[in-house]
């Protein structure tokens, strides 16, 4: 595994409709394993609380993967919990469009933040393929931007840390 920093900016933004200011945060990772098995892995519950790990999400029973998803405002609630048991939000999940096997766009919002968008591509590369995120979230008033930043940044950076244990890879620098 690489030990080279990671492809990850963080970015604050003035937004006078929430707390002080908009996070964005870019991670982005080479794999060692094609789109396919990939996308097999991180389009279902079980790869997203595999990235997640120890944070976990709640899914609907009837969605065996993010694929299989309908598009629009607030799909799902999902509770996010501390090793499936300490509740730390309510996350109101809603897709704006789904690539079948190559990404999705989400928009969101939770007890957090007033506003999640989180746009996730995997494309390929002639050694696997690319996995990238971004991310901008607008913190509520009641949760201030120098604790989400920091937060949401580790969350992202540990998911990548994650894909590439699991497909081998590299970060990008």
């Amino acid at each position: 595994m690489n030990t080279a920093p990671t492809n990850t900016s963080q970015t604050v933004i003035e937004s006078p409709a929430t707390s002080s200011a908009a996070v964005r945060i870019d991670v982005s990772s080479e794999l060692a394993a094609d789109v396919d098995s990939v996308w097999r892995q991180v389009s279902t519950p079980a790869g997203v609380n595999y990235e997640l790990w120890p944070l976990r999400m709640t899914f609907p029973r009837d969605l065996p993967s993010i694929d299989e998803a309908s598009t629009g405002q607030n799909l799902f609630r999902s509770l996010i919990t501390l090793l499936g048991v300490l509740p730390l939000d309510w996350h109101h999940f809603g897709l704006v469009r789904i690539d079948p096997g190559r990404g999705f766009h989400e928009i969101s919002s939770s007890l957090w933040v007033a506003r999640w968008v989180h746009i996730r591509s995997v494309a390929p590369h002639d050694r696997g393929c690319t996995v990238h995120d971004q991310v901008e979230c607008s913190p509520r008033l009641l949760m201030p931007t120098c604790l989400v930043a920091p937060l949401y940044r580790y969350i992202f950076e540990r998911r990548h840390d994650r894909l590439r244990r699991r497909f081998g890879g590299n970060r990008l620098a």
